[in-house]
């Protein structure tokens, strides 16, 4: 072989390794890049799957409201706000700690299941009712203002107990509200550039303001996807350094000997 045949060929080889390496490199960021978490959708805090479990009425109650019944936790937490109560009782089970929900009227077994009155008044569980500490036993009119009969046995007309009327967001109604996400209904919460979450579908080349600028990404074809881009221009690569290395073994082989 010629020293000229020789160098060409040291020549071919680095720039084929060089190329081999530049694929590797660059394929490695883009798996990096467009992996997804492994994280199980159909699941929530240990909290919000103990909730769930002692009221098996909630998740069918918001199947049927149209929403995405895997999201676990802002199922709970939209709930929290419509039940309030129902919450506090449930989440204090879980946890082990008694919550005080009753009002006066209400049946109770220890004193710290009696909120206080409306006005911050004490109470009481006495003869497994709630009622005012500052009332007699028994005198105790039934509601949160908890007030005292009079002594002729009339009572003071007191407010019924507020209970909750509001239902959970309907999914499909074209607003985007009652802590409705993306996740949960896409048809009313799209992707907005701009919200400062950076969205699957959104990119530093089509939406910086979400994904910052961003150096490795490619720009956005309107026909493949940055992961497709990637590979496609990896496997270019590598059929352009195939075809110098088949170039360098054809015109630069060693002549045979005669």
């Amino acid at each position: 072989m010629t020293e000229r045949n020789r160098v060409s060929t040291i020549v071919g080889l680095t720039i084929f390794t060089a190329i081999i390496i530049g694929i590797i490199v660059y394929l490695a960021i883009a798996i990096q890049q467009n992996q997804a978490p492994t994280t199980s959708e159909a699941a929530g805090s240990a909290l919000t799957e103990c909730i769930l479990n002692l009221r098996p009425d909630i998740l069918p109650f918001y199947q049927q409201n149209g929403w995405d019944i895997t999201q676990h936790d802002a199922i709970v937490s939209n709930w929290s706000g419509i039940d309030p109560t129902g919450y506090a009782e449930a989440a204090a089970t879980c946890n082990g700690t008694t919550v005080a929900t009753k009002i006066c009227g209400e049946a109770c077994t220890s004193n710290s299941q009696c909120k206080t009155s409306a006005s911050g008044g004490a109470t009481v569980c006495r003869n497994n009712r709630c009622e005012s500490s500052a009332c007699p036993a028994g005198q105790t009119q039934a509601g949160s203002a908890c007030t005292c009969a009079s002594a002729s046995g009339s009572t003071t007309p007191t407010p019924p107990a507020v209970t909750p009327t509001s239902s959970p967001a309907t999914c499909g109604d074209g607003i985007c509200n009652n802590n409705e996400t993306r996740a949960i209904c896409p048809t009313d919460c799209p992707i907005v550039c701009g919200d400062g979450s950076c969205s699957s579908g959104e990119s530093s080349a089509t939406c910086s303001a979400d994904c910052g600028a961003g150096t490795a990404s490619l720009p956005n074809t309107a026909i493949f996807s940055d992961a497709a881009d990637r590979l496609i221009v990896g496997a270019a690569l590598l059929l352009v350094g195939l075809v110098i290395l088949s170039y360098h073994k054809r015109h630069f082989a060693k002549p045979s000997s005669q």
